[in-house]
């Protein structure tokens, strides 16, 4: 369904297929507006917050909207992004920057929900499996399984992924002894399968959970194709 969205990052403005591009945004900012509370106490209407936002000559504002709902993206980059947002929608009016506040809090990735973080979990169980300290791995994949449930795209990196598989084979290479008893015991082989189905690319595109981070991304993408 995206893919088409995607592609127009590399259409020039002012041809056919850029003002098809703007046409994808403007559907998509309908469907942002759907996760969002409507505007109160503004007496500006929905419509007229969209069209402004629609409008808003600085492109960047989608960029940084782009970096903030990126759950890949690095805490430091995304702070950064957080304090430059307010400053570039104050000239949009009260009304609109209440509004893409809202959005931001709807759809913002937290100090613990970001792939960095995630990343370095799947490390310290990986490590603590093999120091033998089960509960320790249990307690770590835990959080990561709470996670992926929400954005499976935080455990896609290549080195998190293959960190993953490492661990539940060697998990699967226990057949015996107090280790195999502690890994049954804790269900380790049950959560690291748990998580790697959630990250499988067949159950990524369907996940109805994780829309919201989904097309806000997109749509800002969509934005930026129209520059």
């Amino acid at each position: 369904m995206w893919n088409g969205i995607l592609s127009t990052i590399f259409v020039h403005s002012g041809t056919e297929a850029a003002l098809v591009a703007d046409a994808k945004a403007r559907d998509l900012l309908k469907e942002v507006s759907s996760l969002t509370a409507p505007v109160a106490g503004s007496g500006a209407s929905l419509e007229e917050v969209l069209q402004a936002f629609h409008g808003a000559r600085d492109r960047h504002i989608f960029r940084v909207l782009s970096t903030i709902v990126d759950p890949l993206q690095k805490p430091s980059t995304r702070n950064r992004a957080l304090e430059d947002l307010p400053k570039r929608t104050k000239s949009l009016g009260d009304a609109v920057s209440s509004w893409v506040k809202n959005l931001v809090r709807r759809c913002n990735m937290g100090d613990f929900i970001n792939g960095e973080t995630v990343a370095h979990c799947v490390l310290l169980a990986h490590e603590c499996f093999h120091e033998k300290d089960v509960p320790a791995c249990a307690a770590l994949l835990g959080s990561v399984k709470t996670a992926v449930a929400f954005f499976p795209s935080l455990c896609s990196p290549s080195k998190t992924l293959s960190t993953l598989r490492e661990l539940l084979s060697d998990s699967l290479a226990v057949t015996s002894g107090r280790l195999k008893s502690d890994l049954d015991k804790y269900g380790i082989v049950t959560a690291l399968s748990s998580i790697l189905s959630s990250v499988s690319p067949s159950r990524f595109s369907t996940r109805k959970v994780s829309f919201d981070t989904e097309v806000v991304s997109i749509f800002s993408y969509s934005y930026n194709a129209s520059d």
